[in-house]
């Protein structure tokens, strides 16, 4: 076990990691890479435990997935099924941590972003753009390049999906999705493949009939039940959603009005 487990994670982690699975009776699998998840933990019919890792995962993030998936069968064993990143997991987490924040095993220029994140850890270190970055020594996937790379108005795929970059906004990416022309926000360390095209292939694209978001503005799926927005100087209450487009009250005659989920408009604020 030694051995393999060397290939993956931080040397002076390994005794530990390897009291840890035996103490636990866990049987761990490390498999190909998945596009949504890290890694995963499962309760098997027989009461053992399997956790899976990905194999492209640095040493880093490998040992903070195995030891997030431990959290899991330890939360399991103790209370069952509950709220699956709930309070009783994330005490679990933080406990089983604790002895990998050591300057050995995490570099110093991790440490400080991995306690941070670890106050109050969230389903994915994904979503905690600071140490998501250090855990990658801030260098994507061969191939691939972060969002912030990419130029704005610059073409790139992702699950293989083709988008356009647009603004920023605040931490995350404003990129319309050039098949259904739809608007995404993407989380400023998503790893994308940038792509050229010359001049005949944009335009096949049709980006003409574009519509991107202007700094400042919002869209109304983003508006909270009844929540007051500014479209083309009238203001409006956002009502209920009625398949693909909310139903919104015009404050000043009254009348009801579809709106495209991805409209965009200007929140208010209220004082």
């Amino acid at each position: 076990m030694h051995e393999t487990l060397q290939k993956y994670i931080p040397e002076k982690s390994i005794e530990l990691v390897i009291y840890l699975i035996k103490e636990h009776k866990i049987r761990l699998k490390i498999v190909n890479q998945r596009q949504t998840k890290h890694g995963d933990f499962r309760a098997m019919p027989n009461g053992e435990t399997q956790i899976t890792v990905n194999n492209t995962l640095n040493k880093y993030q490998f040992l903070l997935t195995l030891i997030h998936e431990i959290a899991h069968h330890v939360t399991y064993k103790k209370f069952g099924r509950v709220q699956p990143h709930g309070k009783e997991w994330k005490t679990a987490f933080q406990h089983l941590m604790l002895p990998f924040l050591n300057p050995e095993i995490y570099h110093p220029k991790i440490l400080p972003h991995l306690a941070n994140y670890l106050k109050n850890p969230k389903a994915s270190t994904d979503t905690d753009v600071n140490l998501a970055l250090a855990l990658k020594n801030g260098v994507a996937e061969e191939g691939k390049n972060f969002i912030f790379e990419i130029p704005n108005g610059h073409i790139f795929s992702f699950k293989n999906i083709l988008y356009r970059r647009g603004n920023k906004r605040r931490t995350r990416y404003e990129c319309i999705n050039l098949t259904n022309k739809r608007v995404y926000l993407f989380n400023q360390n998503a790893e994308v493949i940038p792509v050229k095209m010359n001049n005949k292939e944009l335009s096949s694209l049709n980006l003409k009939n574009e519509k991107t978001i202007e700094t400042g503005k919002n869209l109304v799926s983003e508006v909270p039940l009844g929540g007051i927005f500014n479209f083309k100087d009238n203001l409006y209450k956002r009502g209920n959603k009625r398949r693909t487009r909310y139903e919104c009250l015009n404050l000043t005659d009254n009348q009801t009005y579809l709106f495209n989920q991805n409209t965009p408009i200007i929140l208010v604020k209220k004082h």
